[in-house]
């Protein structure tokens, strides 16, 4: 897959907010020598935007569903990674 219309996210609180909000990662990236997973999402301004929004601490969410998605995205990981710690 070419990445360059993407976003790597590997921080798993913003990935797991994007996805509460809405946004669809496109897959994940792992480097063989590299603890860190990162998601793919599609560039686009809203998701620059919400990034921002963020890492100003001005989204606020719902926790049980945030919990829900952080799951979610602990899940994705270790589907893929067995071996992920």
């Amino acid at each position: 897959m070419d990445t360059q219309n993407f976003s790597k996210i590997s921080d798993h609180a913003l990935v797991a907010t994007l996805i509460y909000l809405g946004y669809q990662s496109r897959g994940t990236d792992k480097f063989p020598n590299d603890k860190r997973v990162s998601f793919l999402f599609e560039n686009e301004d809203s998701l620059v935007q919400t990034m921002e929004l963020f890492y100003n601490s001005e989204i606020r969410v719902d926790p049980k569903r945030f919990s829900q998605c952080m799951k979610e995205v602990k899940t994705r990981i270790h589907q893929i990674y067995p071996d992920y710690n």
